[in-house]
């Protein structure tokens, strides 16, 4: 499997992703700020981004998820799962929607695997 980076500021969350994800055979690194998810990116040579609503605090994912696309190189093409909280919105903009899952908060271990597959199916 392959490296997750989990964007998250709620360290309850991040210890469940990472047993969820750990189960199913992925390394996972959280990272509670974006320097830190952008390092773990860039130098764990990331599979999959997993990236909650208010991770940039009183907003939801959408724009940080604009940043990693703005990213010059392939990192800005990683797959993304998105942890929405309210009702499950998509941005009509295709450079956001490429390789994107959007899921339902709480993300359950049958939720994410089947986001998981779906991302593969992309690729």
């Amino acid at each position: 499997m392959g490296t997750v980076v989990v964007a998250t500021r709620e360290p309850g969350n991040a210890f469940r992703y990472y047993a969820i994800l750990q189960s199913i055979g992925h390394q996972v690194f959280a990272a509670d700020n974006p320097a830190q998810v952008f390092t773990c990116m860039l130098g764990k040579q990331a599979s999959l981004l997993i990236v909650e609503d208010g991770f940039i605090e009183a907003s939801s994912a959408h724009g940080f998820i604009k940043k990693v696309r703005s990213i010059p190189g392939p990192e800005s093409l990683i797959p993304i799962i998105r942890i929405c909280s309210g009702p499950v919105s998509v941005s009509p903009e295709s450079s956001y929607n490429h390789a994107v899952e959007t899921i339902r908060s709480p993300a359950t271990a049958s939720s994410l695997e089947a986001a998981i597959r779906r991302l593969n199916d992309i690729s």
